[in-house]
C-alpha cells in the first residue's frame, strides 16, 4: 500500500470529512448571507441615487427579527419559560448523552471517553426533574403564601 491509498483509506477519510463537514456547512451560510446583504446594500444605493423613499421593512432583517424575539424571550415575554420547550431541551440533552455513551462504548475508543456522555445526560436528567417537579414547588409555595 502506498501513501496516497494510505491517506485515501476509510479510516482517514471518514474523520477528516467528518470534522470539515460543519466547517463547511458554516461557511455556506456566511457566504449566502453576505450575498443577500449586498444585494440589500445595492438595493438601498440605487433607491438613494432615484431619491426614492427607502421603506423600513427593508432594514428589519430577519435576523434582527429572529434576535428581538429571542431577546424578548429572555426578558420573560416569550414563551421560552413553556414546560413544552424546557421538556424538550431535557430530552434533546438526555439523547445526545446516551448517543455519546453508546458511540464511545462500542466505537473502540478508550473506555473512559464513554464517560463523555455522561455530562450531557446528567444535566438532561437534572433538567427533566426540574420541569417534573416544578408544579409540586409551586403548589407547595403558594399554599404557604
Amino acid at each position: 500500500m502506498n501513501a496516497l491509498q494510505a491517506l485515501l483509506s476509510a479510516e482517514i477519510i471518514i474523520p477528516i470529512v467528518s470534522i470539515l463537514m460543519p466547517v463547511f456547512i458554516v461557511a455556506i451560510v456566511f457566504y449566502f448571507r453576505h450575498q443577500k446583504l449586498q444585494l440589500q446594500h445595492e438595493t438601498i444605493q440605487k433607491m438613494l441615487a432615484k431619491d426614492l423613499p427607502i421603506p423600513p421593512e427593508l432594514f428589519n432583517t430577519p435576523s434582527k427579527a429572529w434576535a428581538e424575539d429571542l431577546y424578548s424571550a429572555k426578558a420573560g415575554k416569550g414563551a421560552k419559560d413553556h414546560p413544552g420547550k424546557r421538556l424538550h431541551a431535557a430530552c434533546t440533552l438526555i439523547g445526545i448523552g446516551a448517543g455519546l455513551m453508546v458511540f464511545f462504548h462500542f466505537s473502540g475508543f478508550s473506555p473512559v471517553l464513554c464517560w463523555a456522555g455522561a455530562i450531557p445526560l446528567a444535566l438532561g436528567i437534572a433538567r427533566l426533574l426540574a420541569v417534573l417537579l416544578e408544579p409540586l414547588v409551586s403548589e407547595k409555595v403558594s399554599i404557604d403564601d
